[in-house]
């Protein structure tokens, strides 16, 4: 496991487990966000989540493509802009700010997959929004430096059972 350091006490481990509290302590960022930056550390914190069944919750569908996570700019509902959070991604790069990616596949736990770089330009497809409206999504192509996309088996059987217990709390007419 590749180490990263974040100041004099602050060691974050690729493919360990951070709560959001840690998240916030660490980088200095607000509490909330798929796209969170701070001054302080110079930091843009990214959260890829993936443990909600529902469209209105998360609608958001980011995907890999070997070690580039194709991530889903910020904003829910209608055409999504290529201003505040989202452009802060694409200036990351000339402004030296580095990117932090956490991918979620289970409610409150955060896995850390490393440093990240915009590796090509965003481009735009149409997916459905939190109101089941087709909108322009920009995607993002974020490439893992020095690793790879890889996630161990146990990772992905933990977020099958949590769908699959989410599932099961649902009324029939919701699924």
């Amino acid at each position: 496991m590749e180490l990263k350091s974040m100041g004099k006490n602050n060691i974050l481990i690729t493919g360990d487990v951070y709560s959001n509290a840690q998240i916030m302590e660490i980088f200095r960022v607000s509490n909330s966000g798929g796209i969170r930056f701070s001054i302080q550390t110079r930091s843009l914190v990214i959260s890829s989540f993936h443990h909600s069944v529902s469209q209105k919750d998360v609608p958001y569908q980011d995907f890999w493509e070997k070690d580039t996570l194709h991530y889903t700019g910020q904003g829910k509902e209608g055409d999504q802009k290529l201003t505040r959070n989202n452009k802060k991604i694409v200036e990351a790069n000339p402004d030296n700010l580095t990117i932090h990616l956490f991918e979620s596949f289970v409610k409150g736990e955060n896995i850390y997959r490393g440093i990240v770089y915009l590796s090509n330009n965003p481009y735009t497809v149409s997916e459905l929004d939190a109101n089941h409206n087709y909108r322009l999504v920009y995607k993002f192509p974020l490439t893992i430096k020095n690793g790879t996309g890889e996630l161990t088996l146990s990772m992905f059987q933990r977020h099958k059972i949590q769908q699959e217990k989410h599932l099961q709390k649902l009324p029939h007419s919701k699924l």
